[in-house]
């Protein structure tokens, strides 16, 4: 089904000859119809196929069965080798698609359309959570996190402190690729209870002591995150 859409949609934007038509008016797939090096054929005797270099190159053949369309492609026996998508008789079950060197994307850039690629992809941000506190005693604590940095080198680091506003910092991590990675630092006098989740996009967890929370925050290049 896909290959046919896209068979139909090609000769809706200008693949086709004029020797299905009537009248002498050239179509643009005309213009690379050849029999040999430097010898046109516009007809439907003998041989043609399309180049792009004056007949040096011969791309692919064109169709000369008057059953059959005379502005797509030699079509082989089934099963076909090359089942492309403007072949003049298709078999069932096989299936084509255009490429930018399929003959089909070549004869649309030569006829003047370009190709424009699909937006690359854009890396998201950086995923990070806490995880419970270890080695806590009265006076220290391992803080425990991961981050996938999804791409991008990423930098994060803990934020703690008695109230939301986090007024201390643990030293800076970095972190690249796309894949989750552990993170663990060592500041003082906390003590890591439940997940919560926070304002400003920080991953949280509030201790068993409510005078202590820690957070941790990514900060992702290009841009903050």
């Amino acid at each position: 089904m896909g290959s046919a859409f896209e068979h139909e949609m090609d000769e809706i934007i200008g693949l086709g000859s004029r020797l299905n038509l009537s009248g002498n008016d050239l179509r643009p797939q005309d213009l690379f119809s050849w029999s040999s090096a430097g010898n046109r054929n516009i007809t439907t005797s003998g041989a043609r196929y399309f180049s792009i270099n004056g007949g040096i190159t011969n791309i692919v053949g064109f169709n000369q069965r008057q059953n059959g369309d005379l502005g797509d492609w030699l079509s082989e026996d089934c099963p076909q080798a090359n089942p492309c998508v403007q072949n003049a008789f298709t078999c069932q079950g096989q299936f084509s698609d255009i490429a930018a060197t399929s003959p089909e994307g070549i004869n649309l850039d030569v006829i003047g359309y370009d190709l424009v690629d699909a937006a690359p992809h854009l890396p998201g941000p950086p995923i990070v959570a806490t995880n419970p506190a270890t080695n806590v005693t009265n006076f220290s604590a391992t803080l425990n996190g991961t981050v996938n940095p999804n791409g991008l080198s990423t930098a994060v680091h803990f934020e703690y402190g008695t109230t939301i506003n986090y007024v201390s910092s643990t030293a800076t991590q970095n972190y690249s690729g796309s894949y989750g990675a552990e993170c663990h630092c060592e500041p003082q006098q906390l003590d890591c209870g439940r997940d919560l989740s926070f304002p400003n996009r920080r991953q949280q967890c509030c201790w068993d002591d409510p005078r202590h929370r820690y957070g941790l925050l990514p900060r992702q290049q290009p841009g903050l995150w």
